[in-house]
């Protein structure tokens, strides 16, 4: 299990979260980078709703991870409602795992161990924070 100090506040989150393992392989640079791209762009559109794309760009994103990494990634996204706290909380965070919970798709992924993992965070305006993870194997 990887998580450390500088994990991020979603990775404490899922530690805590019955059933989930992606945490349990490497935090990568790489994909806390495109996590952390991936939850900026979001936060920057201001979009939510499962109707909307919350995986945009995501091609970009694959083919870096199969061109750096040699591996194939999966992304999930959730957000939270709007005029959460300021400062993200563990039970903000608990939000995207019970969303991704509802969702056999996103629930495998979390679920499952990988071998590298990465997360990103994101809030907009209205006080929305955006989770992504993205895992590689």
């Amino acid at each position: 299990m990887s998580c450390g100090v500088d994990d991020s506040l979603l990775v404490q989150a899922g530690v805590r979260y019955p059933g989930v393992r992606f945490y349990e392989g490497l935090r990568d640079e790489l994909l806390v980078r495109l996590a952390q791209d991936c939850a900026n762009l979001l936060a920057q559109r201001g979009v939510v709703g499962y109707w909307s794309d919350g995986h945009p760009n995501w091609e970009l994103r694959h083919s870096e991870i199969r061109n750096k990494l040699s591996m194939t990634g999966v992304e999930v996204s959730a957000f939270s409602w709007p005029r959460a706290l300021e400062i993200p909380t563990l039970m903000t965070m608990r939000g995207f795992y019970y969303d991704w919970e509802r969702s056999e798709g996103h629930w495998i992924v979390v679920s499952t161990s990988h071998a590298k993992y990465g997360d990103g965070l994101a809030r907009d305006p209205r006080g929305i924070w955006y989770g992504v993870i993205i895992v590689a194997d």
